[in-house]
């Protein structure tokens, strides 16, 4: 991806948005199958494999194709 989730979403905003790393130890003193859940998405994931997606869906879009789509907006209007 050219650019992360947060400089996607901030420049769709208007305004900086920030990410930061929350310590794994105060994750998991708060809760720790929240945890265990994050360190699975560190460290394995869902996979997918986007090039057969796409070629079976060619309409689907990448992120930053959702937000230019006005995907961002349509959720902050449900919000």
């Amino acid at each position: 991806m050219p650019i992360s989730y947060a400089a996607a979403i901030g420049s769709d905003l208007g305004v900086p948005v920030g990410c930061f790393q929350v310590p794994w130890e105060a994750i998991k003193e708060q809760n720790e199958d929240i945890y265990l859940m994050y360190r699975f998405f560190e460290r394995e994931g869902y996979r997918a494999d986007v090039a057969a997606l796409r070629a079976e869906h060619p309409g689907m879009h990448t992120f930053e194709q959702w937000l230019a789509g006005g995907g961002l907006r349509r959720l902050r209007k449900t919000a």
